[in-house]
C-alpha cells in the first residue's frame, strides 16, 4: 500500500482539481445566465458539456498517473479520435451545432423569448425563440406553427432581434 501512497495522493488532488475548476466554470456560466437572463435549461447543456470535458481531462491524467506511458496514450487517443473523426465525418454538423450552442450561450445576445427575424436570400424565418438546445432552436411563429433550426444556421445568418419586453421594477410605497 505504501509503494502506491504517491500515486493515491496525485489521483486525489486531480479530483479536487477537476472539482474547483468545476464549481469556477459553474460559477461562470451561472453569472452569465443571470447576466443575459438566460433559462436553466440552456444553462444546463452548458455544463453538462463541461462535466464531459472535465470528466476525460481527469481520466487522462489518472492514468498517466497510474503509470499508463504517454506513447500508449497517444496512440490510444488519436486511434478514438480518428474513429470518431470518420464516424462524425458525414455528420460534421452535430459538432458544429454543439460548439455553436456553446457560442450562442456566452456571447449571443438573443434569449429566450425574444422575437427574431431569420434573413435568408430564399425564405426569412420569423418567430419568438422558446428553447435553445443542445442542437436546435425553436421557433413559434405568428400563426402557432413551430420551427426549428439548427444552431450553426442560426450563427452564419442575420438575425434581426426585437428586444423583449423586461418586467419594470416597481418600488412599494411605505
Amino acid at each position: 500500500m505504501e509503494q502506491y501512497s504517491t500515486q493515491i495522493l496525485e489521483t486525489l488532488a486531480i479530483m479536487l482539481a477537476a472539482a474547483v475548476a468545476r464549481l469556477i466554470f459553474v460559477a461562470a456560466i451561472k453569472a452569465t445566465q443571470r447576466k443575459y437572463s438566460y433559462g436553466k435549461p440552456r444553462a444546463t447543456v452548458i455544463t453538462k458539456i463541461l462535466d464531459f470535458l472535465l470528466f476525460f481531462v481527469a481520466v487522462g491524467g489518472c492514468l498517466s498517473i497510474w503509470g499508463v506511458e504517454r506513447s500508449d496514450l497517444i496512440f490510444f487517443l488519436s486511434s478514438m479520435l480518428t474513429v470518431i473523426g470518420i464516424a462524425f465525418f458525414a455528420q460534421w454538423s452535430i459538432l458544429s451545432n454543439v460548439t455553436s450552442t456553446i457560442i450562442i450561450f456566452f456571447s449571443h445576445p438573443a434569449a429566450i423569448g425574444d422575437k427574431v427575424k431569420i434573413l435568408d436570400v430564399e425564405f426569412a424565418v420569423e418567430g419568438t425563440i422558446v428553447d435553445i438546445g443542445l442542437f436546435f432552436i425553436v421557433l413559434q411563429a405568428g400563426d402557432g406553427s413551430v420551427l426549428s433550426i439548427p444552431n450553426n444556421l442560426f450563427m452564419q445568418k442575420a438575425v434581426v432581434r426585437q428586444k423583449r419586453p423586461r418586467p419594470s421594477l416597481k418600488m412599494k410605497e411605505a
